[in-house]
């Protein structure tokens, strides 16, 4: 019966406010990401050496992904605490 409480904990809704924040915050990082990649492609204005604009793509997403591994057990630990 544990397993179906915890499935039930984790799957609860969410507060409207809660909800409303998180895509508040989802459409807030997809514009500044886009304006990022807006903004590294004018530092890249060689038209024949498209290799730097994905390399620096790439570098980007493995900093993320980095980082998702640095602070992601932390993060968790936040955003879901052992009741």
């Amino acid at each position: 019966m544990k397993i179906y409480r915890f499935i039930r904990d984790c799957y609860a809704p969410a507060p409207a406010k809660v909800n409303a924040t998180l895509m508040g915050l989802a459409f807030m990082s997809l514009f500044i990401s886009n304006k990022l990649i807006g903004f590294s492609s004018l530092a890249t204005r060689h038209p024949s050496l498209p290799i730097e604009f994905w390399a620096m793509h790439a570098a980007i997403a493995a900093g993320g992904g980095f980082l998702v591994v640095l602070f992601g057990r932390r993060l968790s630990r936040v955003l879901h605490p052992i009741q």
